[in-house]
């Protein structure tokens, strides 16, 4: 019908779910077309789920700095469209981008900062997936135990909650 608007944002939206189910060679293709839609329409609001979907598609893919690049310019954009849950959830991956790169103190100042403002927030789902993030860094600085703690608080809340786990 003619709507470019609403092309991008079926397209960003199915591309993000894609990727979400593992399903990278697809989401692709729909990725692809909206963001290039995005950015020609200069639809910031749009990109939320696109760039986050590119992010992790390139963190699949090993290319660290791509990911970042990707997770600042929807931060950047969040912040300036007063979103803030938007930009604390680019903030949170930016810390998951930290880890994945060995910078460990970076990771856990990130993630640390996300956790009180989840928390503040009363954001479950921000808690548990920063919570989860910081599992892996505890077992990677090799602390078992607060490791085991927290993912028996998150796995607890994951339940509570019906918050299933992606496939990610």
């Amino acid at each position: 019908v003619g709507d470019l608007h609403l092309l991008a944002s079926i397209s960003g939206a199915l591309g993000h779910s894609l990727v979400m189910n593992g399903q990278t060679a697809t989401a692709k293709k729909w990725l692809e077309e909206a963001l290039d839609l995005n950015r020609r329409m200069n639809n910031t609001p749009g990109m939320e789920f696109v760039l986050t979907a590119s992010a992790y598609m390139a963190l699949l893919d090993g290319h660290y700095a791509q990911a970042r690049g990707y997770l600042l310019e929807w931060m950047k954009s969040a912040e300036e469209l007063g979103n803030r849950m938007g930009y604390l959830w680019a903030r949170a991956r930016l810390g998951y981008v930290a880890f994945r790169e060995k910078n460990l103190a970076a990771a856990q100042d990130i993630l640390m900062e996300c956790m009180r403002e989840f928390r503040t927030d009363r954001d479950r789902t921000g808690l548990i997936f920063t919570a989860e993030t910081m599992v892996c860094l505890f077992v990677e600085l090799n602390q078992p135990d607060r490791a085991a703690r927290l993912f028996g608080w998150a796995e607890a809340t994951r339940k509570a909650t019906g918050d299933s786990r992606p496939q990610l």
